[in-house]
């Protein structure tokens, strides 16, 4: 019986010591990863710096350039660098965008414009006229002005009655 407990106890300190060795292999195998991921972002860091060192060198050396050329310093890298955002800009728009979805895009926007309700809104066609002005072009409600030659329209008892006509005669 006691030799039964001594292998039991035995067992259970070698499964203890199994144990903790395999949480030092895991906490080993953690901090490596950590160390090869911080040097990674590092590597990561110098390439960003390298990248942003070696466009500033180029760009120094086109001012250089166009100092040598003859051109005005400080003023014209202003422009430049404004002209440089707008075509980089113009670019990025042009390249992404065919003729086709550029078509599109056009008939996309035109169809917006006249599917718009009006209901609501005023007209500004006429903002400047006076009252005068739109009786002579338009003539007011009810009168002859727009010429002799302008038919009166049919109030709606005459349509009624005609319609009725047209039924009777059925």
């Amino acid at each position: 019986r006691e030799r039964e407990d001594r292998q039991a106890e035995a067992a259970a300190e070698a499964a203890e010591k199994t144990r903790q060795k395999e949480e030092q292999d895991r906490e080993k195998r953690r901090r490596e990863e950590e160390l090869a991921e911080q040097e990674r972002e590092r590597q990561r860091e110098e390439r960003r710096r390298s990248r942003r060192e070696e466009k500033l060198r180029r760009k120094e050396q086109k001012r250089r350039e166009r100092i040598d050329d003859g051109d005005e310093g400080s003023l014209v890298d202003e422009v430049d660098d404004q002209d440089d955002s707008d075509d980089a800009e113009r670019r990025r728009e042009s390249s992404s965008k065919g003729f086709f979805s550029q078509a599109y895009r056009g008939n996309q926007e035109q169809r917006k414009i006249w599917s718009e309700p009006i209901k609501g809104q005023v007209s500004n066609n006429y903002k400047g006229f006076t009252d005068a002005d739109l009786d002579r072009r338009f003539g007011p409600p009810g009168s002859q002005a727009a010429g002799p030659a302008a038919q009166k329209l049919m109030t709606e008892e005459e349509v009624l009655a005609i319609l009725r006509k047209g039924k009777a005669k059925r």
